[in-house]
């Protein structure tokens, strides 16, 4: 039987950014209840958006990218910088094909030379529910090595939605939207040279880095949604390499996880005995009565309140990294780990950074080899 609800679902993935829509390189982003503005480039074979960080806080979280006929394609952040006065972010399209996105990484340097006075005027474009689009000018009123502060000229002005939106000076991309003040209009846009310095590199390398595909995670020979995409989170984040679906003729190499054991576990905690190994004999001595009675108390609410376990994981797994010739790699890893919030309602970041400090030393000592090189 023909299932025809992912036949419409594969035909709206291959119209996003195909040539009949490529022009429309603007994009629209959603992270759960974060809306925002991206523009999609190309890198290496595939394509990407760039956006504001703030648009796409988790870094696993699911994230839909619209273009302008309406077409949806899932995205995987690969990049994130929240610094309030960076904040901006990388979404990789995994599927997508070169051609389907023509617009290249561009050409910052004219920005370290370019006079700016309040005279001068940037535009920015909002694409309006049903693809209609409004130019947004505003003048230049400010700013730092890194920003841009401009102010509009009129009654049309930029939204908390537009953040992550391109904003070009005589057709010269200069900026992305990362804040708007609603009581003064005041627009920050984070400037394009500093976001070369961060993510230029990402673009010229994938024209000649290797490609990779990466399998996921397994666990009793399942595939495990979530840890697959913390993976493929860090190997998009940590190595920078362009990571292409299955069967992707590109791939240099495949990687895989399985996860031989994985528990929670309650880890004795050092604070604890360090807080019942207090001398405060010492302190009376030098202090008198009232300080020793003082520093016992203390210690007796400190041993109260401190935990004398840490929740955590205790975790083993195999790694492999299969080239596309020559004999896998295989590594055995393994750890225990405190959960980092401290808190004993464990949460999905807290898996991931319990796998991460397991995993990763172990998978970058691999890459080091040249395995997928």
């Amino acid at each position: 039987m023909t299932n025809h609800r992912a036949t419409r679902a594969a035909c709206a993935a291959w119209l996003l950014f195909a040539p009949a829509t490529a022009p429309a390189q603007p994009v629209d982003v959603r992270q759960g209840q974060e809306v925002g503005s991206g523009y999609v480039f190309r890198r290496g074979e595939g394509c990407a958006v760039l956006t504001a960080a703030h648009v796409v806080p988790h870094e696993v979280g699911a994230i839909t990218v619209t273009d302008r006929s309406g077409a949806k394609r899932g995205g995987q952040r690969v990049y994130a910088n929240p610094a309030p006065d960076v904040d901006v972010a990388l979404i990789d399209l995994p599927g997508s094909t070169a051609a389907q996105c023509p617009e290249r990484w561009p050409d910052s340097a004219w920005l370290a030379g370019a006079r700016l006075s309040s005279r001068t005027l940037f535009e920015a474009v909002r694409h309006e529910p049903g693809g209609r689009e409004t130019i947004v000018t505003m003048r230049y009123a400010g700013g730092t090595a890194n920003t841009l502060s401009l102010a509009p000229v009129d009654r049309t002005t930029i939204m908390q939605s537009d953040s992550g939106s391109i904003v070009r000076r005589d057709g010269r991309m200069a900026g992305i939207v990362t804040k708007v003040d609603p009581a003064t209009d005041r627009v920050e846009v984070l400037r394009f040279d500093l976001i070369d310095k961060l993510l230029g590199d990402r673009f010229r390398a994938a024209a000649t880095a290797a490609a990779v595909q990466v399998d996921g995670v397994f666990q009793r020979g399942r595939a495990h949604p979530n840890w697959s995409a913390y993976l493929r989170a860090w190997v998009g984040e940590s190595t920078g390499r362009l990571i292409v679906p299955a069967q992707d003729p590109s791939a240099r190499c495949r990687i895989a996880i399985d996860v031989l054991e994985w528990k929670n576990v309650q880890i004795p905690n050092p604070e604890y005995d360090s807080v019942r190994q207090q001398d405060c004999r010492l302190t009376g001595k030098l202090f008198g009565k009232t300080a020793l009675a003082r520093c016992e108390e203390q210690k007796r609410s400190a041993i109260q309140t401190t935990p004398r376990a840490l929740p955590g994981y205790a975790m083993s797994m195999e790694i492999r990294m299969t080239p596309r010739s020559g004999p896998m790699l295989t590594r055995l890893a393994s750890g225990t780990v405190p959960v980092q919030s401290g808190q004993r309602a464990r949460t999905a970041d807290d898996e991931f950074n319990a796998m991460q400090a397991v995993m990763a030393p172990a998978a970058q000592d691999m890459l080091t080899t040249g395995v997928c090189d």
